[in-house]
């Protein structure tokens, strides 16, 4: 399976990139109603990475009971203001004038920030900090969330790589037969196969634009550079996930959990607490 495998991986980055901008710019004069995602990708090579995502979707899966922590963080100088209400998303802060990477005028979901494998302790505070965007003198507040029993076990499409990839095409082959045969040369299960090659394709996702910061000086509205997240959620939502784990655009130490049913995870707004903005934004990224 391995044998004719060809891997340019800066080359890859640039057909995703192109792929990306044209999802871009189709939305830009058609984002209401919601496209399909499937529908917005002409790369064979790209569909194959989706319909694989699905087919061996187990391999990519991650169950709420393995995430220790959900946190989730506010920019506020005003202590009266850190009221449990201002950390659940409300329709009357969500417009077209003021979305998010993941809410739109259409869709309300929660992010937060986890500790999960490598982001644990407080780098989902790091991550949180950096995902507000704060300025040293900035005051900011946290508190962590808890999925309730009776929400039963809730099912997030992890789209990071899980170990550093390399973009060299001969230790790409490398890496790949390492991880994907035994010592005596043997190929692995079709599941793990599948499931390096597709970690080779979110590898690309992650150093392509599709991942890049927004850029809030862009002429660009954010409506329309937040749009292609919204119908990436939306996909994975109609295919039975509760939510996305993704890696931070701004903390790359970070994960990121959009939570697609703003109801299935519960404020324990016991645990509140204020934090110093200048520690946590000093951090190399």
């Amino acid at each position: 399976m391995l044998e004719n495998l060809n891997i340019n991986y800066e080359k890859c980055i640039v057909t995703w990139n192109k792929q990306w901008d044209n999802i871009c710019n189709y939305l830009i004069d058609n984002h209401n109603p919601l496209p399909k995602f499937e529908n917005l990708i002409d790369d064979s090579t790209f569909i194959n990475v989706i319909n694989q995502l699905l087919q061996y979707k187990d391999e990519f899966t991650v169950t709420s009971p393995a995430i220790s922590s959900y946190f989730r963080g506010v920019r506020e100088n005003d202590p009266s203001k850190v009221i449990e209400s201002r950390f659940i998303p409300d329709w009357k802060f969500v417009s077209d004038d003021n979305p998010s990477r993941m809410n739109g005028s259409d869709r309300l979901y929660n992010y937060f920030t986890i500790s999960y494998k490598e982001c644990y302790g407080e780098e989902l505070i790091y991550t949180a900090a950096h995902e507000l965007r704060l300025e040293n003198d900035d005051d900011f507040y946290g508190c962590y969330f808890n999925i309730p029993n009776d929400v039963g076990e809730l099912k997030f499409i992890d789209l990071r790589t899980i170990e550093k990839i390399p973009t060299n095409e001969k230790r790409v082959y490398s890496f790949l037969k390492e991880k994907c045969f035994d010592p005596f040369g043997n190929s692995l299960s079709e599941n793990i196969v599948a499931k390096w090659l597709i970690q080779i394709s979110l590898s690309i996702w992650e150093h392509s634009k599709m991942f890049e910061p927004i850029d809030k000086s862009s002429s660009i509205t954010l409506q329309n550079q937040y749009r292609p997240f919204h119908v990436l959620c939306d996909y994975f939502e109609r295919n039975g996930f509760d939510g996305v784990i993704y890696r931070s655009t701004v903390y790359k130490k970070g994960a990121c959990l959009a939570l697609f049913d703003i109801n299935k995870a519960k404020c324990d707004f016991s645990s509140l607490k204020q934090y110093e903005s200048s520690k946590y934004m000093g951090r190399k990224k």
